[in-house]
């Protein structure tokens, strides 16, 4: 949504962005947005051109956040990841 858009309501996130990318894939617009040095994809019935400034809101149903602290990442190129057992 635009940078200018109202308040959140209580319980969402918002996050603000640089659209990077704009594209169409049919059915929706489909936008690279630059938060800090990550992209993310969000799509919005509306394009945004790159450059502007835009705001991603979350709603508290569409959220889950994780625990990274309760994360056990597999090291990079694990070979458990790619391991196949035969019968």
């Amino acid at each position: 949504m635009p940078l200018s858009a109202s308040d959140a309501p209580a319980g969402s996130v918002e996050f603000l962005g640089e659209i990077a990318h704009v594209s169409y894939p049919g059915g929706t617009w489909r936008h690279a947005v630059r938060l800090g040095d990550s992209l993310v994809n969000v799509d919005a019935p509306e394009a945004f051109p790159p450059g502007h400034a835009v705001r991603i809101r979350v709603s508290h149903q569409s959220l889950f956040l994780f625990s990274v602290a309760s994360q056990k990442a597999a090291p990079p190129h694990s070979s458990a990841l790619l391991e196949v057992s035969e019968p």
